[in-house]
């Protein structure tokens, strides 16, 4: 596998990941509001933290994923 192949599979990784943060933080506030849990709600909003790490780590490998240029001779993977 290249290394453009790798980047975009970890994109595909990482897009899975986030709408399965977006998927369990949803149902777990929801959960949490049903059954009045502050606990089962503060583990949501951890959740959507970690949503926000999943969106700069998308961020990052679409720039690294960019090929070279004239200011980047050897491309921005390393970005």
């Amino acid at each position: 596998m290249s290394h453009n192949e790798n980047l975009k599979l970890a994109q595909r990784g990482a897009y899975l990941s986030l709408i399965v943060y977006i998927i369990l933080s949803i149902v777990k506030y929801v959960t949490g509001f049903v059954f009045n849990s502050a606990a089962v709600r503060a583990d949501a909003l951890n959740n959507m933290t970690d949503i926000i790490v999943s969106l700069a780590v998308i961020i990052g490998l679409k720039i690294s994923i960019k090929p070279a240029d004239r200011n980047h001779p050897y491309g921005h993977l390393k970005v």
